[in-house]
């Protein structure tokens, strides 16, 4: 059986235009998303990029789009390899008494204690402050060798569960976060659904 992956991001078809014609715009990009700073894609997953898009034109308007991706992928961290894990756990470690936010605009230091740092509402901000500091450490590695981080690739579990007892989330998804924006070689813009 042949497996080809395909990425996906939903956005506004405004958004995407300006996109096709200036490229990913850094200034533009939000942070604080699982897998840090970066511009985000579903790995397979035209549904789940269709679904984003048309919350982002509740809230903002304009039309739904999805884009589809050419990737040139290289220098992935990969998170579905285990051997990243011990990293990552000293990672968290290290910043568990200090959460540091917006790591691309400056820094703003907020102590915060164990039962804040591991509470709901820290997941997604102490993801991404782990998985910047851990990837900015590969990329310290790569810096010899002039490479640089590609992207991050991680699944995800969410959402309700298909069956009682089941580990399959109805929102589960592989997510890439690209690093590097020049390992996009080409995309098509789909809208109108």
């Amino acid at each position: 059986m042949k497996f080809s992956m395909r990425y996906f991001h939903g956005t506004t078809l405004s958004n995407a235009r300006d996109i096709e014609t200036n490229g990913i715009d850094p200034a533009r990009i939000g942070t604080g998303l699982w897998l840090g700073w970066g511009f985000y894609f579903f790995e397979n997953g035209f549904e789940h990029a269709k679904s984003w898009a048309q919350k982002d034109v509740e809230k903002s308007g304009g039309v739904a789009a999805v884009i589809e991706a050419e990737l040139d992928l290289r220098n992935v961290l990969d998170l579905s390899d285990r051997n990243h894990w011990p990293g990552i756990g000293q990672t968290y470690e290290k910043l568990k008494n200090e959460v540091r936010v917006g790591t691309q605009t400056g820094m703003t230091i907020l102590h915060a204690s164990d039962e804040q740092f591991q509470s709901e509402s820290w997941k997604h901000p102490v993801d991404h402050l782990v998985l910047d500091e851990y990837s900015d450490a590969l990329m310290l590695e790569l810096q010899p060798s002039g490479e640089k981080l590609g992207a991050i690739r991680c699944p995800f579990t969410s959402g309700r569960i298909v069956y009682e007892g089941s580990w399959f989330g109805r929102r589960s998804c592989v997510m890439l976060c690209l690093k590097d924006f020049g390992l996009m070689s080409g995309f098509e813009i789909h809208s109108g659904f």
